[in-house]
């Protein structure tokens, strides 16, 4: 349950977004310029990721300060894994479904969004998976590879292939909410484009990176996961949390704290104020390991706004202490 106090200031934070979405829409699209689209995906999104005149260097400096306003410190921090998780799609929700052929990608980048108080705590988190690809495909489908497709459009769930082997997560069965979590983004020259599900030619809308941006900021996209999670949760927080707390672990020894999770996270990249330290860069890929359980993760992009306005009750108590 979100505070009254902390609803109200993510409110302004959003009417404050809306009131400046021209300039984001057309800065965060901007990110983009200077990409090298004759890359593969991999290399196009961690060139964004790691970029510093561009990708996540660019939004620190031409986005974040635009949101910095009123007691609140915008950062986007990003992190490339390179080892991702495979998984399969399965069509019903019953312990006997099959999967559905041969197992794909869950995911190229994922997106979080954070808003936290003083203290760190989490107030508001939403997150978006996009499978990216370099170019639509022609035909009935914007999308060739058939497994990808099910996965995103009609699977009820997936089970991990690698990283958690034989776990089943399920994923949004409300379609508002699905459009909020999976979505596909072109890499291809620019307008670099976020693409609505379904993979149907001509059912989905495309939207600009810099639209999907305001979106993600303005609560029109993203979908809500809970933080910490709930015990035994399968559902959208679980998987969310799943790539999280894999991201940190494939980080651990890189990172200047050794916390783990989306605490974790947070606190290697917490001094915001500091923009020029944004990247994290997990270990590289064996190609020669066959071991199907080990780390990694999606790609991570994170949007953290920090509140300093709003602070917990004990650092209420501890700032004014309240004398017999």
């Amino acid at each position: 349950m979100i505070p009254p106090i902390a609803r109200q200031r993510i409110s302004d934070f959003q009417e404050h977004v809306n009131t400046i979405a021209p300039d984001l829409r057309h800065l965060a699209q901007a990110a983009w310029n200077q990409i090298d689209f004759s890359k593969s995906e991999p290399e196009i999104i961690y060139e964004f990721l790691a970029g510093i005149t561009s990708g996540t260097g660019h939004l620190n400096r031409e986005v974040a300060p635009r949101l910095s306003v009123n007691g609140r410190i915008a950062k986007f921090a990003s992190i490339f894994l390179h080892q991702k998780p495979l998984v399969f799609g399965y069509q019903s929700n019953t312990p006997t479904s099959q999967n559905s052929g041969a197992a794909c990608e869950l995911g190229d980048l994922q997106v979080l969004f954070v808003y936290a108080d003083a203290a760190k705590a989490i107030c508001q988190c939403r997150s978006t998976i996009f499978q990216a690809k370099k170019n639509r495909a022609s035909g009935d489908y914007i999308i060739g590879n058939a497994y990808q497709r099910h996965l995103y459009d009609q699977a009820h769930g997936f089970e991990y292939k690698t990283v958690l082997p034989g776990t089943r997560r399920a994923l949004p069965s409300v379609w508002a909410d699905r459009e909020r979590a999976l979505q596909y983004l072109f890499v291809e020259a620019q307008p670099v484009s976020a693409r609505l599900i379904p993979a149907n030619a001509g059912a989905g809308a495309f939207l600009g990176f810099g639209e999907f941006v305001v979106r993600l900021l303005n609560d029109s996209s993203g979908l809500a996961f809970e933080a910490p999670p709930t015990p035994r949760l399968k559902d959208w927080t679980r998987i969310v949390w799943d790539m999280i707390e894999q991201v940190a672990q494939a980080t651990a020894d890189h990172r200047k704290t050794r916390d783990s999770g989306l605490y974790g996270l947070l606190q290697h990249f917490n001094s915001f104020e500091d923009r020029k330290h944004f990247f994290l860069e997990g270990p590289p890929h064996q190609a020669s390991s066959v071991d199907i359980t080990a780390g990694g993760g999606i790609p991570m992009l994170m949007v953290i706004i920090s509140d300093k306005e709003l602070i917990t009750e004990r650092q209420k108590l501890f700032l004014h202490p309240k004398h017999p």
